[in-house]
C-alpha cells in the first residue's frame, strides 16, 4: 500500500474548509468518494471540490473495496450507528467529535474497533496542529508546571441550528464546542488523574461552568466558563517555575505570551484554513506505517466523560 484511500459520510460545513480538503491535500491520499442523507448536495460538493464520486448510500460506500478508511461527518446522534458498520465493513474510521451523545455509545465504538481489528481516529485536529507543538515546546520552558488557569466566556445562549437540540448534538456548548479545549488540556497537560465539576444554569440554558483537574505530576488546572456574557473572550495562563505562558486557547491562530526571567516573547500563530489537514496527514502516515496519529478513540474518552458529566449535572 503506497496511498491511503478515504470515504466520506456527509458534507456538511465541517467538510467545506476544516475537514474535508485534506483529504485530497495530504500526502499519499486520495478522496474515492462520498455520500450524504441528501445526495444533491453531495453531488455539489463533489462538483465545486473536484475530487471524489458519489456513492449512493453509506452502505454502498462501505462495501467498496476501493476505500480504506471513512471520515464520518455526520451530527453526533448517528456516530455510533456508521461507526459500528464502518468496522464490521472492515475499514479504519476518522470520526467527528463529539464520539458520541454517551460514553456508553463511546465504549461501544471501542468494542466494534477492537473486533474487527481495526483503527478508529478522533477528530480533535488540535492535537495535531503546528500551535501546538509550538506550546508543548514553550510549556517545556518554563517546566515543571504547577497550576494552570483557562477561562473562556461567550455571548450567546445556545448554539445554531441542531446543534442547539440535545438529542441530536448531545447537549450544550460545554458539551459539543469546548470538548475541543478539554482534549487539548489533556493533550498538554495529561493524562488527567481526577477532575471536580460544577455548573449552572439560567432560564433553562447553560451560564457558568467550572472545574478542577488534577494532571500529570501533580499539577492543577482551573476552569471556568461563562456562556451568557457581555462579549467573548479566552485565555489559557500556565504557571511555571521557570515562567507564565498565556494563549488563546480555542482559537487555532492568535498569538501565545512568555514571559520568563530574560523578558517577554509574543509568538503570533497563523490563521490555518485546512485546521484538520494536519492531523489526516498524521493519520495517512500511522496507516503507511511511518508515524503515529496522537488522537485515538481511548484518547478521546477522557474530554467525552468530563464533558457528559457536566451536561448531566
Amino acid at each position: 500500500m503506497n496511498k491511503i484511500r478515504w470515504g466520506m459520510i456527509g458534507c456538511g460545513e465541517v467538510t467545506e474548509i476544516k475537514n474535508g480538503p485534506g483529504l485530497y491535500k495530504c500526502r499519499d491520499s486520495e478522496l474515492i468518494g462520498i455520500t450524504n442523507r441528501t445526495l444533491s448536495k453531495a453531488h455539489d460538493w463533489v462538483k465545486r471540490h473536484g475530487h471524489g464520486r458519489v456513492f449512493a448510500s453509506p452502505e454502498e460506500l462501505f462495501a467498496s473495496a476501493e476505500i480504506d478508511i471513512v471520515y464520518i461527518a455526520v451530527t453526533p446522534d448517528v456516530h455510533k450507528k456508521f461507526a459500528v458498520e464502518c468496522a464490521k465493513a472492515g475499514k479504519h474510521c476518522y470520526l467527528e467529535k463529539p464520539i458520541a451523545p454517551s460514553c456508553a455509545d463511546g465504549e461501544e465504538i471501542q468494542r466494534a474497533f477492537a473486533e474487527a481489528g481495526k483503527k478508529v481516529f478522533v477528530a480533535h485536529y488540535r492535537r495535531a496542529m503546528p500551535k501546538t507543538a509550538i506550546l508543548k515546546e514553550l510549556v517545556e520552558k518554563i517546566s515543571p508546571v504547577r497550576s494552570v488557569r483557562v477561562f473562556r466566556s461567550d455571548n450567546r445562549k445556545t448554539l445554531p441550528g441542531w446543534l442547539a437540540n440535545p438529542a441530536i448534538a448531545g447537549g450544550g456548548v460545554f458539551f459539543e464546542a469546548d470538548v475541543h479545549l478539554i482534549d487539548l488540556l489533556d493533550f498538554l497537560f495529561g493524562p488527567f488523574q481526577s477532575w471536580k465539576l460544577d455548573c449552572s444554569r439560567r432560564n433553562g440554558e447553560e451560564d457558568s461552568s467550572s472545574l478542577i483537574i488534577r494532571g500529570k505530576d501533580g499539577l492543577l488546572i482551573s476552569g471556568l466558563w461563562q456562556y451568557q456574557a457581555f462579549k467573548a473572550e479566552e485565555s489559557c495562563e500556565v504557571f511555571g517555575e521557570k515562567g507564565i505562558l498565556s494563549f488563546q486557547c480555542m482559537n487555532t491562530g492568535g498569538k501565545a505570551i512568555l514571559e520568563t526571567a530574560g523578558g517577554s516573547e509574543e509568538i503570533i500563530f497563523p490563521d490555518e484554513p485546512h485546521v484538520g489537514l494536519f492531523m489526516q496527514q498524521m493519520i495517512v502516515d500511522e496507516l503507511l506505517g511511518r508515524g503515529k496519529c496522537p488522537s485515538t478513540l481511548e484518547t478521546a474518552m477522557t474530554a467525552l466523560k468530563i464533558c457528559c458529566e457536566m451536561r448531566d449535572i
